[in-house]
């Protein structure tokens, strides 16, 4: 679905589902599909809240927080959001604003990006049209923008000839070219749940536009599944983060893949392969966590030591590994296991990262 970016304000009647409001007393809340009496939801009052998407399945709506949640916090006296967009392994951040009877947020602005998007297809950049796109986008961040996405656009356009140049637009000039994500977030307090719109902005032809990320509106309820995970999957991490069905620390850890497809029955050793955190500064420990589709496996493990070939020489490394067995066929997507680790200091504990691999059982 796609809309124009000046069509906001029909946002309320043409893209958010209705919401209606229950008077009486308060009764307790009940979050799904029926009504609910005494709800004191209100979007004066998300900070602090969790949120899963509503799945409706053939046994039930069921909360889903691999296809979507959404976290509400305070930062700096502004209201913002954590939500992954149904991706399995990312967690974005976005700007939240109170508009009428709507909350928006949005991803933080990249007008270098928007302007190098806009001249690739023929239009034009100024403060004015950055500004149009975002209208909370500071002036002096839109001024570097006009400057340094101009001066990207004119040097490209000089020296990338032939293909690299039609790579250059078709990069910079396609409706897949995600630019910002936006989230439209409304009460409906007869069944007290969010109906949350979720969109991303691109640029295409010289226009911004609005098209629907796959979750589209949807029904989000209050999150009673526990703890979940709000890290984002480090994509440098990530690639050094294996699953193999050897167990052990490996000998040569240059030369280990990652393996995806398992058989039921069969083990797999997560392995964090990565150079980083290798050895704890003296009077701190390293720790790490483990969680599979958003949700905690296991919490508060220690890595171990081990010895591996590098560069022509065995050194000590830190053993960052996790092992499970597939006692049943996973879902038809798999399953995603994130490894978080951290490091501890005279009692304060920092993340070292976040990385993520996805597996699935047969």
């Amino acid at each position: 679905m796609i809309r124009q970016h000046t069509i906001h304000a029909t946002l309320g009647l043409a893209l958010v589902l209705s919401a209606g409001c229950d008077s009486g007393k308060k009764e307790g809340m009940t979050v799904g599909t029926k009504s609910v009496k005494g709800c004191d939801l209100s979007l004066d009052t998300l900070s602090g809240s969790e949120w899963n998407y509503l799945d409706v399945t053939p046994s039930g709506d069921q909360p889903n927080p691999v296809l979507g949640r959404l976290k509400f916090h305070t930062e700096g006296g502004k209201l913002m959001a954590k939500y992954n967009a149904r991706s399995t392994s990312g967690m974005y951040d976005y700007g939240c604003v109170l508009r009428g009877k709507e909350v928006h947020c949005k991803e933080k602005a990249m007008p270098q990006d928007w302007c190098r998007a806009l001249l690739t297809g023929g239009g034009s950049c100024d403060l004015a049209t950055l500004t149009e796109i975002d209208p909370d986008l500071d002036p002096a961040e839109a001024a570097k923008g006009v400057s340094a996405g101009t001066a990207e656009f004119n040097e490209a356009k000089k020296k990338l000839k032939g293909k690299a140049w039609k790579d250059f637009k078709l990069g910079n000039n396609n409706l897949g070219n995600k630019l910002q994500g936006r989230i439209y977030v409304k009460v409906n307090k007869r069944k007290c749940q969010l109906s949350v719109s979720d969109f991303y902005m691109t640029i295409y032809n010289g226009r911004s536009i609005e098209d629907s990320n796959p979750n589209g509106t949807n029904a989000f309820v209050k999150n009673e599944l526990g703890e979940l995970l709000w890290e984002n999957c480090d994509g440098k991490q990530s690639r050094n983060f294996v699953a193999r069905p050897e167990m052990g620390f490996p000998k040569n850890p240059a030369k280990v893949g990652h393996l995806a497809r398992y058989k039921v029955g069969q083990q797999a050793q997560f392995t964090y392969l990565g150079q980083d955190g290798q050895t704890p500064p003296e009077g701190c420990s390293f720790s790490f966590d483990i969680w599979e589709d958003g949700r905690p496996l296991a919490k508060g493990l220690k890595p171990g030591t081990a010895k591996a070939r590098h560069k022509g020489r065995t050194i000590p490394v830190a053993a960052w590994m996790w092992d499970k067995k597939f006692d049943k066929a996973s879902g038809p997507l798999g399953e995603v296991i994130a490894m978080v680790r951290y490091k501890e200091c005279g009692g304060t504990k920092e993340t070292l990262g976040a990385a993520c691999v996805a597996v699935k059982a047969e």
